[in-house]
């Protein structure tokens, strides 16, 4: 399925490939606010599916992630609640902006954890924002650090309405297909890195864009990572409702917003950096390369 969509097109393209890149991002930069509830299954080899149901909300300047409901963790713990929680309740909600994460995590059936980080960058993958692009860690709001500005173009080749962009990075090798009659939507990419240690890392990725009130935006997402040449993960991800003309006010991306109540405690949680700095007060050895994640800091 990738390999046939990224093998198209000999014909010699009429723009340039790196401005394909950039149509590609200011169609996205259109959409200012935005509210997408999706579903999404991960699988691996080793493992029963990972069934959720998820919501987006962002702005150009900050993003919010509800995890609605997630099979493992309801699994894990159902038997702690007397009675099942409703649905409203999420799992977790965690949002981003000015480098601070907020994180608002169910730990029991009228129970949470409030949470503060002061992190540089996210992941996209909880961005709705920057849904069906690849993945990249980077500043909010940089839509153009996720089809890698500083690559040296390779080549660029059309076939109809798709442009298939090759780029060559210090890291590795990435493609990317562009559809200019679906609002310049990126439909497909791959890419592949080989790391220090010789190991081979590549992820494909599909994407099938819809309307939703005039405006392109992903229906369907499905991403596979390989690690060697096995695959590890693959993630479907559907859009349940879409609605991009919503009002979406900067309480949403507090603790406030995100339903904490009055007299709840706030865990101040350090920073990556923190993290790393308490290692080598304790003289931890440190791998730089790797900082820690800040939902799961290493004991000192």
């Amino acid at each position: 399925m990738f390999s046939a969509m990224l093998m198209l097109g000999a014909l010699s393209a009429p723009v340039d490939g790196r401005e394909v890149l950039d149509r590609a991002v200011a169609g996205r930069s259109a959409i200012s606010n935005g509210i997408v509830r999706v579903r999404q299954v991960s699988s691996a080899p080793d493992r029963a599916d990972i069934v959720s149901e998820e919501q987006f909300i962002f702005t150009p300047a900050a993003f919010r992630h509800d995890l609605i409901t997630h099979s493992v963790h309801d699994r894990l713990h159902e038997s702690s609640f007397k009675e099942k929680p409703a649905v409203t309740m999420p799992v977790a909600r965690r949002s981003f902006a000015d480098g601070v994460l907020l994180e608002r995590l169910r730990m029991g059936k009228n129970s949470y954890q409030n949470s503060r980080h002061q992190v540089p960058s996210m992941y996209h993958l909880e961005n709705g924002r920057e849904m069906g692009f690849p993945a990249a860690p980077g500043e909010l709001g940089d839509l153009k650090r996720l089809l890698y500005p500083e690559a040296e173009v390779i080549s660029h080749s059309i076939d109809g309405a798709l442009h298939t962009v090759r780029l060559k990075t210090p890291t590795g090798d990435t493609a990317v297909v562009v559809d200019s009659d679906r609002g310049w939507s990126v439909v497909a990419w791959e890419r592949h890195t080989v790391h220090a240690d010789g190991t081979r890392y590549s992820t494909r990725g599909s994407v099938t864009p819809a309307q939703y009130g005039g405006v392109w935006y992903p229906s369907v997402v499905y991403r596979e990572q390989y690690r060697d040449g096995k695959l590890e993960l693959a993630r479907e991800l559907t859009v349940l409702s879409a609605d991009f003309k919503a009002s979406v006010s900067e309480k949403e991306f507090t603790l406030e917003g995100m339903g904490m109540r009055r007299g709840e405690h706030v865990r101040e949680a350090p920073s990556a950096q923190g993290f790393v700095a308490a290692k080598e007060r304790a003289g931890v050895p440190v791998d730089q390369r790797t900082p820690p994640h800040p939902h799961q800091p290493p004991k000192p």
